[in-house]
């Protein structure tokens, strides 16, 4: 029965290995079934000369999500193939951290040429909270390109003063689609703490997101946008509650929510 048994796993092995060969997608939720037991396929085909297939195989290893698939991510971050690097870096940044992670990350990302994966490794490194990941982050704190958004965000999710104090300038400063981007660096610091920075976006009403369509008007202002970030981290703020239908918070609304922010700065 044990023969059979192995016997069993490898036709089921090689079958995955084909799906893998071939491109086809099936392989992320067989992968998803076998679990560990499917990490020596994915290593086997990982260096595969087919950058699709390699993409493959990051999608596989995220759907495992053990953290022993998520060690063997960092390795693709640096593949030959744009397509690659940045499959793995989003799976690592969608994913749980895994701890002892910080030293080949923090290499790779010294190493990384490409601004938006800079970025992205910096959030990734933002997610393991370790004080030498903080300290090694903000000697690069100075970047003046795309990265410095991944890196003010790292931080300031890491408990950085000087990080915070520029999220809070990155928040108060964005205009149009940028303070889509800016919420969203906020959303990942997720402190509460971190709330009195959304103010003086509350303070505005101009519009910001056109989210129209040919039934229906949606236009969200910079205070709409800062309200909903706050009452992810305040479902009970001043009795306000999130506007699942996109509609316009209310001036009672908003002056409840600016209310309570003031009264936080002045204490």
């Amino acid at each position: 029965m044990r023969d059979l048994r192995i016997l069993d796993t490898q036709k089921l092995m090689e079958e995955l290995r084909k799906l893998l060969q071939n491109g086809d997608s099936t392989a992320i939720q067989r992968t998803r079934d076998f679990g560990s037991a499917a990490l020596p396929t994915l290593e086997a085909i990982g260096k595969h000369n087919d950058e699709d297939v390699r993409c493959l195989v990051v999608e596989c290893l995220a759907a495992i999500g053990t953290a022993d698939a998520l060690r063997r991510l960092p390795a693709y971050c640096e593949d030959s193939s744009f397509d690659v690097r940045l499959e793995a870096v989003n799976a690592l940044l969608e994913n749980q951290p895994v701890a002892g992670m910080g030293d080949e990350l923090l290499g790779i990302f010294a190493r990384q040429k490409n601004g938006f994966l800079r970025r992205q490794l910096a959030l990734v490194l933002g997610r393991l909270e370790a004080n030498e990941t903080k300290s090694r982050l903000r000697t690069h704190l100075h970047a003046a390109d795309v990265v410095s958004d991944g890196l003010v965000a790292a931080l300031a999710r890491l408990g950085d003063p000087a990080a915070r104090q520029r999220l809070g300038e990155l928040l108060r400063t964005a205009q149009g689609e940028r303070v889509v981007d800016a919420l969203q660096l906020f959303r990942y610091v997720a402190h509460d703490d971190c709330v009195p920075l959304l103010l003086p976006l509350l303070e505005r009403e101009d519009v910001v997101q056109n989210l129209s369509n040919d039934l229906c008007k949606v236009e969200r202002r910079s205070c709409d946008l800062a309200v909903d970030e706050l009452l992810r981290l305040r479902p009970d703020a001043c009795g306000v509650t999130p506007h699942q239908d996109l509609t316009p918070y209310s001036a009672d609304e908003l002056a409840a929510v600016r209310a309570l922010l003031r009264t936080e700065l002045t204490e």
